[in-house]
């Protein structure tokens, strides 16, 4: 299997795409910290090929970070030879004009300089829109970032490890109410009926045990056992039994979800949109809150779940789900084009459709119109000084490792030094950047720590 495999299965062929046609910005005191290199080391591999560099223009002491005898550049370029990298280099003083326009994300890398982090705050200030900006610093013992955002983000899907698939067995459609009332478990031998669908199994038990009050779960055995007695040794049926619990749950808990989300989003409909995909992203989530107003119900995902059952039927079965998705998604297209988008990329409706019960949003924090203090060590004790009152006794330790934050200034010329530190780092932040790139994934909202002494991390949201 290959890179570019590996990197399809991630992130897809869409994420990918948004991967290649991105830029990233990095802020650094010194164009030689090893941070810097660690960071872009993982994103060449990603297919990031373009980069705005702003560093310091003053001369610095010959770096002591052990990369002093290859040439950074042609490594670089030797990781990922399916790109050609292009790197710009300007100084910081060239922060001031920039637009930023057409930048993904800014990142800064171990840049304590008050004067450079006042003027990016002041652009952003004065921007309507900005990028997201990836606050990273090694300051041994610890490693941290902080994601401050402009605008809100969407994340297109979380990419969870277990779904429990969304099945409307309780809120079924014409076509698959049809075939369900089309079944007789009566006139079926007990090998026919180890291979009915767990789906289908659910649906006529909860459709012909309607008077009994009991939970699905409850009421199973005495509904299916009368068809089949040998039914408690067969797949299909344990399937049933397993997924019964979450009959009457998983379409009602998608629509709440749907519409917390969707009213956290009312102060954003008129914004400005720095990020194309988060322009689109916005129109979807309009559209789905048409959707339900209408339909009382979630566009159909079409992703079917393998299950224990016999072929054909399970084809059968598969094939109403995925007509019903496809309905559901030029439903959604035409609600689009009635929005004011009528060459919406099809690809991306199915995507959002597809991931319906997994999208969120993350939110900026209004709170911080400019780079928050608590990144210098007065702030951060007056910070730590005013927490400590009031925050929970489970959340104690959280202050210790903030406290080691105290010290009012690093060194840079020995962050280098510290090598674990930094291949830690990189590799957080190069995540948290494709992350914000793909809108796939949950970025770390907002700040991560890491004490390299202690070996633990936390993230909170300051």
């Amino acid at each position: 299997m290959d890179r570019l495999d590996r990197q399809l299965r991630l992130w897809g062929g869409f994420g990918h795409e948004l991967l290649t046609s991105s830029q990233i910005c990095f802020i650094v005191e010194r164009d030689d910290d090893p941070l810097l290199l660690e960071v872009q080391r993982h994103l060449l591999l990603a297919g990031i090929s373009r980069y705005l560099v702003f560093h310091s223009d003053r001369r610095h002491p010959p770096s002591r970070d052990g990369f002093a005898f290859i040439n950074e550049k042609e490594e670089l370029q030797s990781l990922n030879p399916e790109i050609k990298p292009h790197w710009d280099f300007l100084p910081w003083s060239r922060i001031r004009t920039q637009s930023f326009k057409d930048t993904s994300v800014i990142v800064l890398i171990n840049c304590g300089n008050t004067h450079v982090l006042q003027e990016l705050s002041n652009k952003r200030e004065k921007c309507r829109t900005f990028p997201p900006v990836l606050v990273t610093v090694v300051h041994y013992p610890l490693a941290y970032t902080y994601l401050w955002l402009k605008e809100i983000h969407f994340v297109v899907t979380t990419n969870p490890e277990y779904v429990v698939p969304d099945l409307r067995i309780n809120e079924p459609w014409d076509e698959l109410f049809q075939y369900v009332e089309s079944l007789d478990f009566c006139k079926m031998r007990e090998e026919e009926l180890a291979e009915i669908p767990y789906p289908l199994i659910l649906s006529k038990a909860l459709r012909e045990t309607s008077q009994d009050e009991r939970p699905l779960h409850q009421k199973l055995d005495d509904y299916f056992l009368k068809y089949s007695a040998q039914a408690l040794n067969d797949p299909n049926y344990r399937q049933a039994k397993r997924y019964a619990r979450q009959v009457n749950r998983t379409s009602e808990l998608g629509r709440q979800r749907a519409q917390q989300l969707l009213s956290r989003l009312e102060r954003y409909q008129c914004l400005n949109w720095h990020d194309f995909f988060n322009d689109r992203l916005m129109a979807l989530c309009q559209a789905v809150g048409h959707f339900l107003n209408k339909y009382h119900q979630l566009p159909l995902p079409s992703e079917f779940p393998d299950m224990e059952a016999g072929t054909q039927i399970y084809n059968d079965l598969k094939m109403i789900y995925q007509r019903k998705a496809q309905e559901d998604c030029r439903t959604m297209e035409v609600i689009l084009a009635q929005l004011g988008y009528p060459d919406f990329p099809k690809w991306l409706a199915e995507k959002f459709c597809d991931n319906i019960n997994d999208w969120i949003l993350l939110e900026p924090d209004v709170s911080e119109p400019s780079m928050p203090g608590i990144y210098s060590g007065k702030a951060l004790r007056r910070y730590v000084s005013e927490k400590e009152k009031i925050i929970p006794e489970n959340e104690k330790k959280i202050l210790g490792v903030l406290a080691r934050f105290s010290r009012d200034s690093y060194d840079t010329n020995t962050l280098a030094s510290f090598f674990p530190a930094t291949a830690f780092l990189g590799g957080v932040a190069a995540q948290e950047v494709v992350k914000l790139v793909t809108h796939q994934y949950i970025p770390i909202d907002n700040t991560f720590v890491y004490d390299f002494i202690s070996d633990e991390s936390i993230t909170i949201r300051l």
